[in-house]
């Protein structure tokens, strides 16, 4: 694999997360695709509105558990 061909993704702010990540610069799996994609087509503009709508699903489950996760 080290031989392979490989590419930096450049990372966008995150304000919240819904799963656990191991490093702070770690993306979603979505998120990721959509850098890389970007990075191959040369334009990121095409992928926003479904960045835009994955960032609207983490704001709604982020709200959910708020309201569901019983405080300790």
């Amino acid at each position: 694999m080290s031989r392979r061909p490989s590419c930096a993704i450049c990372l966008r702010p995150q304000s919240a997360c819904i799963c656990r990540a191991h490093r702070p610069d770690q993306l979603s799996t979505l998120e990721a695709v959509c850098a890389a994609l970007a990075r191959l087509e040369g334009s990121a503009e095409k992928f926003r509105p479904l960045l835009a709508a994955f960032d609207g699903f983490v704001a709604q489950q982020m709200s959910y558990l708020c309201r569901h996760v019983p405080q300790h």
